[in-house]
């Protein structure tokens, strides 16, 4: 039995696992294994036995409240490297969860519109129809946009603090690229680009535990796998004024269809037109089925 290699955290510890167990030189060595620490609705998390847990050569622990349950159970030589969530509010000042997301499906787990935006959902808790809430949006979303510069500040701070947790930072790489590099395809899904960059980071540190690490061609492996990543199934519009600002050199044009589910992409337009008429076509439902 090889010994193993563990993620443990949310999707993202669920991506890195994949683009690991992608390495021909790991695969050799490691049984590499991803354990959720949410509620992953997914194939991809296992349940741990006690013997994979005992086997365990190196914990890649993403920073988490919940903390790995089976600490105690590692082998005293295992090496244990911590590293965060990657996350940036900073391109989508205006997220939020969204109440009016629709049925989750085989194929979209956690429905088409599970990332709300608050001034469409403010309008549809409002009652307004569809037509009403895009023609506000149109024209005052901007306007709701924060301070850019003081919410950038702020941004960078919590990265900053949340690194100070960690073994492995990724804070710098973040804030230092993301206006020429498309680092998100959601608030939290991180593209091929950043987990390029962690995956890389994290070779670094298990280079002391194993000198295998130190023969992994990285990029090799990951030209072999899907471009837009593990978690590109999904990417969300970022504000044009947002783009303009920190003049986002990666920014689509307006006709691009870049949004949406990978497979059905969309324009920014028809991405806000269909999230909007399914919210109000959600909200609609709910109240008729309240009154039967």
């Amino acid at each position: 039995m090889k010994p193993a290699i563990l993620f443990y955290g949310n999707c993202q510890a669920g991506a890195l696992a994949v683009i690991f167990g992608a390495d021909p030189i790991i695969k050799a060595s490691f049984d590499v294994t991803y354990a959720a620490s949410f509620d992953d609705r997914t194939s991809s998390k296992v349940t741990l036995t006690r013997e994979v847990v005992g086997t365990t050569a190196i914990l890649f622990e993403q920073h988490d409240p919940k903390v790995f349950p089976m600490r105690a159970l590692l082998p005293p030589n295992c090496l244990t490297v911590t590293f965060p969530s990657i996350d940036l509010n900073l391109l989508w000042p205006l997220h939020c969860a969204n109440p009016f997301n629709d049925t989750p499906t085989a194929e979209t787990p956690w429905g088409r519109f599970f990332y709300g935006d608050r001034i469409i959902v403010d309008c549809i808790q409002r009652g307004l129809s569809a037509a009403e809430t895009i023609q506000i949006y149109e024209h005052s979303s901007a306007q709701h946009l924060p301070n850019l510069d003081r919410f950038a500040a702020l941004e960078a701070a919590r990265l900053a603090s949340r690194d100070l947790k960690c073994t492995v930072t990724m804070a710098d790489f973040i804030l230092a690229h993301f206006r020429e590099q498309n680092l998100f395809w959601t608030v939290n899904h991180p593209t091929m680009a950043a987990l390029r960059e962690l995956s890389s980071r994290l070779i670094e540190r298990a280079k002391l535990r194993s000198i295998v690490f130190y023969s992994v061609q990285l990029d090799a492996t990951i030209a072999g796998l899907p471009p837009q990543g593990p978690l590109g199934e999904l990417r969300v519009p970022v504000h044009p004024n947002i783009a303009n600002h920190f003049k986002l050199t990666w920014y689509p044009d307006e006709a691009s269809k870049q949004y949406g589910l990978r497979r059905e992409p969309l324009t920014y337009r028809e991405y806000f037109g269909q999230m909007t008429e399914c919210a109000a076509s959600v909200r609609d439902c709910a109240s008729i089925g309240s009154r039967t």
